[in-house]
């Protein structure tokens, strides 16, 4: 086993943001719209105060102390704590590193929202469906303990936190998907899970899949994450009583091509640097999609609660299992840390013959 450097901190803050919506218009297959909310603490009491301590703005200049993203005043400041450990890129390193007592912070991403739909079917949109998976996933979380931020708790668009706004020009599906990766960081999250359901132009595709990113310097943490989430939604789904099929791992990096340029999903992937500059999730992710909406066997299951209460559980089971890797040493930092981010991955050239989705 590795040597692994534990730090223990005392978790005192949680982002409170509201997300209800805009009407800007929607564009974008990954979209989903972000909230955040404060977590009680484990006996049900509300926190007495709370810092977020922001990242530099994008503008490059410093956050305001003691701020919380949307505008709430925090209350009495902590006194300072000892600088935590950080990548060559400055990403924190407690995602991955054990919990030592500390409380860990989940961010969930119910995809779509707002004029957003996703896909439907049954007569019931995938950005509903998401949200109720989410809100079932919240409550079983919450109850053993974790801290819980929904990145979206209505049925509305990202709220862009104070002091990131993006460049004018961009267009609404981007400026959507930065923002709710914005505030998860803010958020100082230890792992990212996007929510999502499938859809096709073919109404016979069905089954379970997961993504991930394996390009990025925590490769390693992205796939384990993705690997336990798969395994967990197909037990989950097929004890519920339907034998979905098992539609493995997909790796992200030519999701999308055009002109000949490969595009990975926004909430996975890397930053990219030059004239459309972004940010990327400085934690873990992986993206879930349990059954397909556009497929007339599928989507009557998907409006059940049962079924919904199974895929949370499903979720829930793949999250205690994945932070147990880390706790038990299985999965480590290698002794160098992290590699530094390499962006521009949106400017792979692509893709090789049958990579794509």
């Amino acid at each position: 086993m590795r040597p692994i450097v534990r730090i223990a901190a005392a978790v005192g803050v949680l982002v409170a943001l509201s997300a209800c919506g805009s009407d800007a218009p929607e564009l974008g297959a990954e979209l989903a719209t972000v909230s955040v909310e404060m977590a009680s603490l484990p006996d049900g009491t509300p926190p007495a105060s709370a810092e977020v301590v922001m990242p530099p703005a994008p503008d490059g200049a410093p956050a305001q102390a003691g701020a919380v993203p949307g505008g709430a005043v925090s209350g009495a400041a902590p006194a300072p704590a000892a600088a935590e450990p950080r990548s060559p890129d400055g990403y924190p390193l407690h995602p991955f590193l054990p919990a030592g007592g500390r409380a860990r912070v989940v961010v969930l991403d119910p995809g779509h929202g707002g004029p957003e739909v996703g896909s439907a079917g049954a007569g019931v949109a995938e950005k509903d469906i998401n949200l109720s998976i989410a809100r079932r996933l919240r409550a079983l979380l919450e109850a053993d303990g974790f801290t819980v931020v929904l990145v979206r708790d209505c049925d509305c668009r990202a709220t862009v936190p104070p002091g990131y706004e993006p460049p004018a020009n961009w267009q609404a599906a981007r400026w959507d998907l930065q923002a709710r990766l914005d505030i998860a960081n803010l958020a100082d999250g230890d792992v990212y899970l996007s929510i999502h359901n499938n859809g096709s132009n073919t109404p016979s595709e069905s089954g379970t899949e997961v993504w991930y990113d394996g390009r990025r310097p925590f490769a390693a943490y992205n796939l384990a994450l993705a690997q336990v989430v798969l395994e967990e939604q197909i037990r989950a789904i097929r004890s519920w009583g339907y034998p979905t099929i098992n539609r493995g791992l997909k790796e992200d990096t030519y999701f999308r091509v055009r002109d000949g340029r490969a595009f990975p999903i926004f909430v996975l992937g890397p930053p990219r640097s030059g004239v459309a500059t972004t940010r990327a999730a400085r934690m873990p992710a992986a993206l879930g999609e349990s059954l397909f909406l556009s497929n007339v066997n599928e989507a009557p299951f998907l409006a059940r609660e049962s079924m919904q209460d199974a895929i949370a559980a499903g979720y829930y089971r793949a999250l205690v299992r994945y932070f147990a890797l880390i706790d038990n040493g299985d999965l480590a930092l290698p002794p160098e840390g992290l590699a530094a981010e390499t962006p521009n991955y949106y400017d792979t050239q692509g893709p090789p013959p049958g990579s794509q989705r």
